[in-house]
């Protein structure tokens, strides 16, 4: 599942692009996705200004000048941007199987695509958005979260720490792959509880946090099986995992002999000598 350095990775792809541009058509691909989805009046944006893209956790939200559009891309949703037949032609049939909506605009053409469709699309008006219920339900987003903000997290709050930081409720952006490079980083077990982390570690781990967000972010995210930018193109950060992927693999730091584990039925990589309790 694409998490918040992927998201990130195709918003600032689509940024400078699109922001600006008039939306002049929209060509419903899989009707049957758009039904499930509850989408409807898709048209009324249609010859309207795309004014931005925000993303929260790991959400896409496209605003219009009336409406916007929210995107959760499930497990392999993703974005391909094009502006001519050459970039066109290099999307392969087996991927236009995927496509779900064509986004026309003045000079570029935004598809959406979902292999396995666990996606989700939600239209409202702009002044609808504080009552949405998939955003009203996040917590602060693991890149704008101020230390005492997480702190406070943490301290109030007696749960596994690997979970915890999981939970979007609570922190928004963090999935499987970064919370167990994040936790090795911070050298902390993922096994451990919330409640018992010193206040060194809760600064440890918050700076890590940020650093490795900002580090994937910088290598456009990481490529384990279907994400692509929106230039058709694999992220490079999984080639820099530490543990992540790497059961049986000796420790970077210590050379101990990596772990693997079933934690809240997530995978867990982690090294018992380093990450101990």
């Amino acid at each position: 599942m694409p998490e918040l350095p992927e998201v990130e990775t195709i918003k600032l792809g689509l940024e400078d692009k699109l922001i600006g541009q008039k939306l002049k058509n929209i060509v419903i691909f899989n009707q049957e996705f758009i039904l499930k989805n509850k989408i409807q009046n898709l048209d009324t944006i249609v010859n309207t200004k795309l004014i931005s893209i925000k993303r929260k956790g790991k959400y896409l939200i496209f605003f219009f000048e009336k409406e916007f559009l929210l995107f959760h891309l499930g497990l392999t949703g993703a974005f391909f941007l094009f502006n001519d037949k050459k970039d066109e032609e290099k999307i392969t049939i087996k991927k236009k199987k995927h496509f779900i909506l064509g986004f026309h605009f003045e000079k570029y053409k935004l598809i959406y695509f979902d292999i396995r469709k666990f996606g989700k699309i939600k239209m409202a008006k702009i002044e609808e958005i504080s009552t949405l219920k998939e955003l009203k339900n996040l917590g602060k987003d693991a890149l704008e979260i101020d230390f005492e903000e997480f702190k406070t997290i943490i301290l109030k709050r007696n749960r596994n720490i690997k979970n915890l930081l999981m939970d979007q409720k609570v922190i928004s952006g963090l999935g499987n792959i970064y919370v167990n490079e994040l936790l090795f980083r911070a050298q902390i077990s993922p096994f451990k509880n919330s409640k018992d982390l010193k206040e060194e570690e809760i600064k440890n781990l918050f700076f890590q946090m940020k650093e490795l967000l900002k580090e994937a972010i910088s290598f456009r995210g990481s490529s384990i099986k279907n994400y692509v930018d929106v230039q058709g193109k694999k992220g490079e950060f999984q080639n820099r995992f530490l543990v992540y992927g790497k059961k049986n693999n000796v420790c970077p730091k210590c050379g101990e002999k990596l772990k693997y584990q079933k934690l809240f039925q997530r995978g867990t990589f982690y090294c018992p000598n380093c990450q101990y309790i």
